[in-house]
């Protein structure tokens, strides 16, 4: 019950307040020390640039890179993470191997409360807040999200987010 209260309360202060900072963040080394912490590490894979930065909230990153990895874990065996860097954008993707969504549920996927599994157990789907938090968290850090057929057989969600650059000092 604790763990939904948060998940609404979470979901409510992003609609209301958008995200509290934003700041250069190296997307690859913070994807690699998530994926090394959790104990599932040996059930998730990354293909990345050697850098790439996004111009983010780090806080934001952390809570997208669980819901994702969480809910690729709950549906399949393996999550694999790949960053590319294109341009002004930075993908981020969460490819899992589980049974997937079918082509005419993918719309719904992202919206608040919209489930698949009608149940209400944590363990099966919770309450249909995870995804709705991930698109919130990166609309609020101007980018978007989208959802389609992994090619590991399950769920794929594409995250775009704004490239982040150091600005050279004048004269250099």
């Amino acid at each position: 019950m604790s763990a939904l209260l948060d998940d609404n309360l979470l979901f409510a202060g992003i609609a209301r307040t958008g995200i509290a900072r934003a700041e250069l963040v190296d997307l690859v080394e913070l994807t690699r020390d998530l994926a090394d912490v959790r104990i599932e590490a040996d059930r998730i894979t990354l293909t990345a640039d050697d850098s790439a930065s996004v111009l983010a909230d780090p806080t934001g990153l952390e809570r997208i890179f669980g819901n994702l990895v969480d809910n690729g874990l709950r549906y399949g065996a393996h999550v694999h993470v790949s960053i590319i860097s294109e341009g002004d954008r930075v993908l981020w993707r969460f490819d899992d191997d589980g049974p997937g969504v079918p082509a005419g549920q993918l719309p719904q996927l992202g919206h608040a409360y919209a489930r698949l599994d009608p149940s209400r157990d944590r363990r099966t789907g919770g309450a249909g807040l995870g995804l709705a938090i991930v698109t919130a968290l990166t609309g609020a850090m101007g980018g978007t999200v989208g959802f389609g057929r992994s090619g590991q057989g399950g769920l794929a969600v594409l995250v775009r987010l704004r490239a982040g650059r150091l600005s050279k000092p004048h004269g250099v």
